[in-house]
């Protein structure tokens, strides 16, 4: 029992009623942003927006009565009040509280659509998104980004569908130590060939809008298919192959494409660009004054005919 004024509180009514507190007050940012998501979507039940509170409460509830011990629950809650507060604070000042888009993007995947297996969807799906935006009218200019999962491994064989298992002997599982050479190029290739055709129809429906639009694609980091007995990726730099550090970049415009050729000409070379110069180039290209961007990493800053890109 635990003494409140001139009464007495058992413990989990006590655990319930903090429990509770931290629910409505301390986790309301995270509940409205959750249910404004949930909102703009079409595959969110009733039964989810309940389950999502109780959820939460039984998960707080759970954890409070792990610590809160006898003679400390009075300092353990102040902490935690203390602290949920400065958070609490913070989030209503400066309106961070997660990724809206992505958990926007949660709420939207529908795992039954054909493109998704339960776990995984195929970067197709992209495109029906991507389609969407690009049929709105756009008073402004707008940045896009699509995170494709792309040839990522152990699971490659998960990366493309049926239609685009072209070369054979692959190699249907994620032990992929176990899978001959063969088998192993077979499949990383096969996800390559599924990745150009989604670029190929990105670029196709940028191009088919009325913008004036430029792609960019890069990958974050190469992977290795048992060369030296090494697979996958994630060394560190120092000593990570070629076949880790090395990775695709281009880049697709509908309007002066010749000009933005030549002007990233002098960056053919492996060694002359890396993801350093992402940021600076697109903030460049965007036409976008910041004194945060590093003219010397911004591919285009040497082409003054791209003043007006």
């Amino acid at each position: 029992m635990i003494n409140i004024g001139q009464g007495q509180l058992n413990s989990r009514a006590f655990i319930s009623i903090n429990a509770l507190i931290f629910l409505v007050i301390f986790n309301y940012p995270f509940l409205g942003a959750s249910y404004n998501a949930a909102a703009q979507t079409e595959n969110t039940s009733i039964l989810f927006m309940l389950a999502l509170p109780a959820l939460l409460f039984a998960l707080l509830h759970t954890f409070l009565s792990l610590i809160l011990w006898p003679r400390s629950e009075k300092w353990v809650l102040t902490f935690l009040y203390v602290v949920s507060s400065a958070v609490l604070y913070a989030q209503m000042s400066y309106r961070v509280v997660f990724d809206y888009t992505m958990i926007q993007n949660v709420f939207e995947t529908d795992a039954s659509d054909p493109l998704c297996d339960g776990d995984y969807c195929f970067d197709e799906i992209l495109l029906v998104r991507l389609n969407a935006k690009l049929t709105q009218p756009a008073n402004r200019d707008i940045l896009i980004v699509l995170h494709q999962i792309g040839p990522h491994g152990p699971t490659y064989y998960r990366r493309y569908p049926d239609t685009y298992r072209l070369y054979t002997p692959d190699c249907p599982r994620s032990d992929i130590q176990n899978c001959s050479t063969e088998a192993l190029v077979n499949t990383y290739d096969n996800t390559i060939a599924y990745s150009d055709y989604v670029n190929a129809k990105v670029i196709e429906l940028v191009d088919t809008a009325e913008y004036d639009a430029t792609v960019m694609y890069i990958s974050d980091h190469g992977e290795s298919l048992g060369e030296g007995g090494v697979y996958l990726h994630g060394l560190p730099y120092s000593f990570a192959p070629k076949t880790q550090t090395r990775v695709p970049i281009w880049v697709w415009t509908n309007h002066h494409p010749q000009v933005l050729k030549n002007c990233l000409a002098p960056f053919t070379e492996p060694t002359l660009a890396s993801h350093d110069n992402v940021f600076h180039t697109l903030i460049g290209m965007m036409g976008i004054s910041s004194t945060a961007v590093r003219p010397e990493l911004d591919m285009t800053s040497h082409c003054g005919e791209l003043a007006a890109f």
